[in-house]
Formats: structure tokens, sequence, C-alpha cells
């Protein structure tokens, strides 16, 4: 049996709840005080995602990089191999918010956006 020790990040309570169970199943969650904190603690129990955040280089832009993010969170376990993949991104105008600078990165369902203009 696994057991985890996660801090619920839903509301400002930051919750210390105690989970435990197996790699594809939850047996107990304890220490939460509202229903949202048991659904967060499951999900990051058993497929924790976040987003990410970084810089590109850009190419006519008022700086050398452009802020990005993904489109939604990606698995934990991806983070570094998608980070490779953002390092090598080079944006060229228009510098649009939310404009999709790489499609589904990784097959993660995730595009990278622009978050600056």
């Amino acid at each position: 049996m696994i057991e985890k020790e996660i801090t619920c990040i839903i509301c400002p309570s930051s919750c210390r709840i105690t989970v435990k169970g197996s790699d594809s199943e939850v047996e107990s969650v304890e220490g939460y005080s509202c229903k949202r904190g048991i659904a967060y603690a499951e999900a990051e129990f058993l497929h924790p995602e976040r987003n990410i955040t970084a810089v590109v280089k850009a190419n006519g832009y008022k700086t050398p990089v452009i802020s990005v993010r993904t489109s939604k969170p990606v698995p934990k376990d991806m983070q570094a191999q998608c980070m490779d993949v953002i390092k090598e991104i080079v944006v060229d105008p228009p510098f649009e918010v939310g404009r999709v600078v790489l499609e589904n990165i990784l097959d993660t369902g995730a595009d990278i956006i622009l978050t600056n203009n």
C-alpha cells in the first residue's frame, strides 16, 4: 500500500490530506475539510498534473523571449519531456495572447500558447 501526504491547494485552508491506496485505486482519504479536497487529493494521488509556464525565443519581439504556458495541465511525469520540446520553440509575429504556437505537445492534448503580446 502506498501512502502520500498531500497539501490541498483548492482553498486557503491548505489541508494536509493523507491518501492511501495503490497505483490504480484510492483506498482512504483523511484530513480534508471539504469534498473538493477529497477530489483534489484523489486526482493528485492517482494522476498528478501540472500547468507549465516558460519562455521561448521570439523573433522580432521587444525582448529576445516571450512567455508561454500550456492550455491545460499535463501529466507531472511528462514535465521534463515537455520542457525539452518547449525550449526548442522559436516564435515569429504576430504576438497575440492565446495564440497557439505548438499544438498537442507530446500527445498530451495540451497546446503551448502565448501569454503576452
